[in-house]
């Protein structure tokens, strides 16, 4: 027991040095492994003067954690149901598009190879109320950077046209269909599409919207789309988000009402490797070399990133999980060091792990 104490001495020690280094103005951590909890935050709300206290409450722009928070798990849920497959191209489901685009797969997608561009400023470049879809039809022959299945080029844009599939099923939006089959199913406490406006976490000053972003999304596109979006805009704590990431551990293992143990495994299997790199289903999986899932983490474990300084992994081997999330582009994203943060952070995780079931 002395030995695990002073293992979570060493994970809130090196959370506190990064903090007052300015990696960040605030970070939480929640951390499973059997009966091993590490439920750890600290700092302030914003970096300013004045910032409130982050406590386990508190709430974080989770970025790109959206895409297997809502997205993926939506298109798991829809698979589950029959309402759709992986291998279903976009032409089933939406109009209007160019032979290049057509017979794009949902996998092609999930799995960022369909050669879309990773990111564009549909924020700047819509006309007057011009939704996603319809913006990308008019822009849809410049959309693409590399031929379909060769490449993979992590994309925001693949994403945005997963969630015009989600929509076009049942014609809900997708907070409504992420409550519907995500949050609500597996009681998610504090998850969900912004805005936020009490105990939550600031980011960047935003020179195009001329504010301190506390409690509306960071991303400019998810924030010209309403706020809801397939790649961004989900908001919610470690704490609150401990559920899922428990309940595709159960489901990997067979032990879920929510998904079955076989797909739940197709999806966080190997489904694609390219140039040394590799995804799952729409989750990331370690990198043969610097992952930010560090060292200790087993290879089996899968999960994804938030620009906005947020993790989250799950170990199917070691049955646990770690939730990192802070404020890294508070108040600028120009301060990349949580690159180096992530991979030291989960290897002192493991550490107390390995230490407390010693």
């Amino acid at each position: 027991m002395a030995a695990a104490t002073h293992e979570i001495g060493k994970v809130s020690q090196f959370l506190e040095e990064a903090r007052l280094t300015h990696h960040f103005s605030g970070y939480q951590l929640y951390a499973r492994c059997g009966k091993q909890v590490l439920n750890l935050a600290g700092g302030e709300e914003t970096g300013w003067s004045g910032g409130a206290a982050v406590t386990p409450s508190t709430v974080f722009d989770l970025g790109s954690l959206t895409k297997v928070i809502a997205t993926t798990s939506l298109v798991a849920r829809y698979v589950e149901s029959g309402r759709l497959t992986v291998a279903d191209t976009l032409d089933r489901f939406l109009e209007g598009l160019s032979p290049r685009w057509a017979k794009v797969t949902l996998h092609q997608l999930l799995t960022h190879t369909s050669g879309a561009r990773g990111w564009c400023a549909y924020f700047e470049t819509r006309t007057g109320g011009e939704t996603f879809i319809q913006w990308f039809l008019r822009y849809q022959n410049e959309l693409a950077d590399a031929p379909v299945g060769q490449k993979i080029i992590y994309s925001d844009i693949g994403f945005s046209l997963l969630g015009e599939v989600l929509r076009d099923i049942d014609e809900k939006p997708l907070d409504v269909l992420f409550q519907d089959e995500v949050a609500r199913p597996l009681l998610l406490s504090g998850i969900g599409y912004g805005p936020v406006k009490n105990q939550v976490a600031a980011t960047e000053f935003c020179l195009w919207r001329n504010r301190l972003l506390h409690g509306e999304v960071f991303d400019a596109n998810t924030f010209a789309m309403g706020g809801v979006a397939a790649q961004a805009g989900l908001f919610g704590s470690a704490e609150g988000l401990a559920p899922f990431c428990q309940a595709w551990l159960d489901a990997a293992d067979g032990k879920s009402p929510w998904l079955t143990a076989s797909l739940a495994n197709e999806f966080i299997q190997p489904a694609v490797r390219l140039e040394g790199r590799s995804y799952g289903v729409g989750w990331d999986l370690p990198a043969e070399k610097g992952s930010s899932a560090g060292e200790k983490l087993s290879r089996k474990s899968f999960g994804h990133l938030g620009y906005t300084g947020t993790s989250l992994w799950i170990d199917p081997e070691r049955k646990g999980f770690v939730i990192f999330l802070t404020n890294r582009v508070h108040p600028s994203r120009l301060d990349e060091r949580i690159r180096a943060v992530r991979p030291a952070l989960h290897n002192l995780v493991v550490e107390h792990w390995e230490s407390a079931n010693g």
